[in-house]
């Protein structure tokens, strides 16, 4: 090599992107090009005197990974590969190296020529890319779950599936901008849902989750089981990913079924509270029938009116005893099918029954009672009867004695073209918003304080439900409830 070439050479390597070594048989470096600086952060004399090992802290690969180098060199094979180096500041960068071995004319290794090009750029446009198809994949798995996916970054919908946009009933992702998430679910909710997320921003395990109700865009009330998870790094930041699913009908059917769970461990307890007052009330009931029939006789010397005072104490508590015994009928009602059943002159018994509860209603409010001629209806008359008794006493015991003058109920019996139906108006203060759902759950009550059983309503239903007809709740505010039972009309009515 004349002179001139040398120089070029030389020249060459000092315009080489990739940093160049020039390393002696003694693994020391006799030479370094700027790249070589620029990389490690070593200037050319820090470099020059050093072994390789000392500059890039040998250390980063298993001791077996050095050998297999050094052997190549010194067999005067080149080796290409990857490895970790370490900069004079600590860092560590991925490299991408070549050593070629120069052997003198003895055969043995005179010196060896690094070449080494760093890969930290190509690494993170590799990520990129990974990050970017994994990004893409993502969204294509996303788009077609069935289940609702939200992805927040900083509080702040970053994607959202169609299923979700379906679930709370917003026409595309633009619509989920503006006011907080939070919009979505009941008031009462809110301020705790704003608190969970926080939660999960820092929380260290795996998935947690939560019920929730929520109110879509149609004013839709819906329970949503969401399951929140952090993501570290999605999209160059912190994420929460949300996966949600509509519970409302799994929620309904459990209900049902912790309520018939209910229900049936009542009729078991009230078929035997039923006997257990039935033997009693046979031993009252027979000496109020015996006295009714020998009280002639005992008071034959007594006057008129002391005989009429007695003769209507003796029927108040045959009436007693009869009411008693229709309570006691009505509990087996929860574990027993229903009697025997006749056509009804429905129109006498809404009569009937609203003057038997005038006393309980006049009390607490004035009593109207809006009763049309119906078609008689086939069905059991004492169990309809009793509905109708427990509604109207309902309705008056949820309106505070000692104003009767401001308060109204009202019983309203007209027919459709298909049901009976009776309407139970009071200006009571209304049922809570949370026991709507629970009405006529046992034991359940309107009011904070209650000294009755609380089984009226839920036995008023259950009656109902055996009549073939419904009991439901059709309006209520803070100005009154209205209860509205339905029975259909009987086929044979004519």
């Amino acid at each position: 090599m004349t002179t001139y070439d040398a120089h070029r050479f030389v020249v060459a390597l000092e315009h080489a992107g990739d940093a160049v070594e020039i390393v002696r048989s003694d693994a020391r470096i006799e030479w370094v090009n700027p790249a070589f600086e620029v990389m490690t952060g070593y200037t050319r004399d820090e470099a020059i005197g050093q072994s390789p090992a000392a500059l890039f802290k040998r250390g980063q690969h298993p001791q077996s990974f050095y050998d297999a180098i050094d052997t190549d060199i010194l067999a005067g094979r080149t080796w290409r590969g990857e490895l970790i180096g370490v900069r004079k500041d600590g860092t560590r960068f991925p490299v991408e190296a070549t050593f070629t071995p120069i052997m003198g004319a003895d055969g043995k290794l005179d010196f060896v020529i690094g070449i080494r090009r760093d890969l930290t750029e190509r690494y993170a446009a590799q990520r990129a890319e990974q990050q970017r198809r994994d990004a893409a994949v993502f969204r294509t798995l996303v788009d077609v779950l069935p289940d609702a996916v939200l992805v927040l970054q900083r509080g702040v919908p970053v994607l959202a599936n169609p299923a979700l946009l379906a679930l709370i009933g917003l026409p595309h992702f633009d619509a989920l901008s503006g006011p907080g998430l939070d919009r979505f679910l009941q008031p009462s909710q809110r301020e705790p849902f704003v608190r969970w997320l926080d939660e999960l921003v820092g929380a260290d395990g795996g998935p947690k989750s939560r019920q929730w109700q929520v109110m879509d865009a149609r004013s839709q009330a819906l329970v949503v089981e969401v399951t929140g998870l952090p993501w570290p790094d999605y999209a160059g930041g912190p994420a929460l990913l949300l996966v949600a699913r509509d519970v409302t009908e799994r929620t309904r059917l459990h209900a049902q079924v912790v309520r018939a769970d209910r229900l049936a461990a009542l009729g078991v307890l009230a078929a035997g509270v039923s006997h257990e007052i039935n033997n009693p009330l046979s031993y009252i009931r027979a000496a109020v029938d015996h006295l009714r029939e020998v009280t002639p006789t005992l008071l034959k010397g007594a006057s008129g009116e002391d005989r009429a005072e007695v003769d209507e104490c003796l029927t108040d508590a045959a009436d007693g005893v009869a009411r008693i015994s229709d309570i006691v009928t009505d509990f087996r009602t929860f574990s027993k099918a229903s009697r025997e059943r006749a056509l009804v002159d429905v129109s006498r018994l809404a009569e009937t029954t609203a003057r038997v509860a005038q006393g309980e209603v006049k009390r607490r409010a004035q009593f109207t009672v809006d009763v049309e001629p119906l078609s008689p209806v086939r069905t059991d008359e004492s169990q309809l009867g009793q509905v109708l008794l427990n509604l109207i006493i309902h309705a008056a015991r949820s309106i505070e004695a000692g104003a009767p003058q401001d308060n109204r109920v009202t019983l309203r019996a007209f027919e459709d073209a298909s049901d009976i139906v009776f309407r139970l108006q009071d200006t009571g203060p209304g049922i809570p918003p949370g026991l709507l759902d629970h009405i006529f759950e046992p034991f359940a009550s309107t009011r904070a304080e209650d000294a009755h059983s609380g089984l009226g309503l839920s036995v008023s239903h259950t009656l109902a439900q055996s009549l073939g007809g419904s009991l439901r709740v059709v309006e209520t505010s803070p100005r009154g409830t209205t209860f509205e039972l339905r029975l259909p009309r009987s086929a044979d009515a004519a």
